[in-house]
């Protein structure tokens, strides 16, 4: 077997699946999912909810994150060295990275 092969049909599935417009409208939807939370959380800070929902919301962000990162690692393998010049890409990146400096300083700080 060719593995040059074996990858390139891999790039070309991953091209396949982050060009439909059904993966665009799930991320899509996930992202307004999580301004929505962002939002509830900002206003959470402002009140005395329970610590249980503070934790679902600390979880739901790590979801979040995930999912985020494996997008980002799926259109830069199916783009390939054309991810890092994309400018959405550079934002996903900037994004991705600064929710994850924050769950550093958070782990840090306590």
């Amino acid at each position: 077997r060719n593995p040059h092969g074996c990858i390139e049909q891999l790039r070309y599935k991953a091209q396949l699946l982050t060009l439909h417009a059904y993966f665009e409208y799930v991320i899509g939807s996930l992202i307004a999912v999580n301004a929505a939370i962002i939002g509830y959380e900002t206003e959470l800070s402002l009140s005395q909810e329970s610590s249980y929902v503070r934790q679902c919301l600390v979880v739901a962000e790590n979801i979040f994150l995930a999912i985020y990162g494996m997008e980002l690692v799926l259109r830069s393998f199916a783009m390939g060295w054309r991810s890092v010049y994309d400018s959405w890409m550079q934002f996903d990146a900037f994004v991705l990275c600064v929710g994850l400096a924050g769950k550093l300083l958070s782990f840090t700080t306590g």
